[in-house]
């Protein structure tokens, strides 16, 4: 950067103006030093970038809507839930083939329900619903 105090208050002007951060009697102070024309072309550019950044951070954000609805807790609660009724019923079968199997299958369709149920509740919320896949 240079030593000069006008060069480095120019600099930091534009930075400013470029992140869409100037206020209005800085955007005046940069005229002087650039002009008009250069000075609203810049603020554009600031203004393009915020709205920019405004969009990715409204995706990003319901992208993490959709992953915390997909590791919500009871969600992993149920799945265990699920897993345990299916394991121990495929172990009971060995001892009672039928009460086994029934309880086995009862945890296959907990799974299922589990599935379903937060895959449904994350394309709900799925930003991205309107694009053709």
């Amino acid at each position: 950067m240079s030593d000069d105090p006008r060069a480095r208050r120019q600099s930091e002007l534009i930075d400013r103006t470029r992140r869409g951060e100037a206020v209005d009697h800085e955007h005046e102070e940069l005229a002087l030093y650039v002009g008009e024309a250069e000075r609203d072309r810049l603020a554009a550019e600031g203004r393009q970038r915020r709205e920019l950044g405004g969009r990715w951070l409204a995706r990003s954000d319901a992208d993490q809507r959709a992953i915390a609805v997909d590791e919500n807790g009871s969600a992993a609660l149920q799945r265990r839930v699920g897993l345990v009724v299916l394991a121990g019923g495929a172990a009971l079968s060995v001892l009672a083939p039928v009460a086994g199997s029934a309880i086995a299958l009862a945890g296959l369709g907990w799974l299922v329900g589990t599935l379903v149920r937060t895959r449904l509740a994350a394309a709900r919320h799925d930003p991205y619903r309107h694009l053709k896949r």
